[in-house]
């Protein structure tokens, strides 16, 4: 069996790829995907707009790519974490940390993440399967929470409420939850990942009001 070896000018040319996607990605995370323009990248990146464009067609392109690669990374590491036959609580605490971590080490993430929810309608017909795959990959993310939240509330473990609207609420608490963090009402305060994990596992998991007859 042949195998290939990777020459020394494709190697050249992925690293320059990476290279120009992770300026990209760091720029639509500050800036916006309209406020970045083509030529900030080539800029920051310390390359001619030429160079650019012979990686990626345009900036659309560039974009694309980026957010199609961190949301499949992203959904992948977490199917991982909650592909499991085990005790609802304990899947559910490890979606927890999953998300948490991997939000932590990339904090690029959420604003790329956020674009492409409105980017998905409105993506031209040529990355309409890379859309298509990326939408499969969520629901059954989702599919497999709500699916443990089921399991939860059939033995009791957690109260009587709609698992979709369970899957929901956990979702958007951990996701909300580093928007804000990372916005600049408190962006000069130093994240601690397992502080955000107990935060939000105190207010998902147990009452937020006190109960003062004890």
């Amino acid at each position: 069996m042949i195998q290939h070896t990777t020459s020394r000018r494709e190697r050249e040319d992925q690293q320059r790829r990476q290279d120009i996607l992770s300026v990209a990605e760091d720029l639509f995370s500050r800036q916006g995907y309209h406020e970045t323009s083509v030529s900030d990248i080539a800029k920051n990146v310390e390359m001619g707009i030429g160079t650019v464009y012979k990686y990626f067609k345009d900036k659309q392109t560039l974009f694309h790519e980026l957010m199609v690669a961190r949301v499949e990374e992203t959904m992948k590491h977490l199917l991982g974490v909650v592909d499991v036959d085990g005790d609802p609580y304990e899947i559910i605490n490890a979606f927890i940390d999953g998300y948490v971590d991997y939000v932590s080490r990339n904090p690029n993430f959420l604003p790329i993440y956020m674009s492409q929810i409105h980017y998905q309608k409105a993506a031209p017909e040529r990355f309409r399967n890379d859309m298509a795959r990326i939408h499969e990959c969520k629901t059954t993310l989702l599919t497999k929470l709500v699916d443990a939240f089921d399991r939860g509330v059939e033995q009791g473990r957690f109260v009587k409420v709609n698992s979709v609207s369970l899957m929901v609420a956990l979702f958007g608490m951990v996701m909300s939850h580093f928007l804000l963090a990372t916005s600049e009402m408190i962006s000069d305060e130093e994240l601690d990942a397992d502080e955000i994990k107990q935060t939000i596992k105190t207010i998902f998991f147990q009452k937020v009001l006190v109960d003062e007859t004890k």
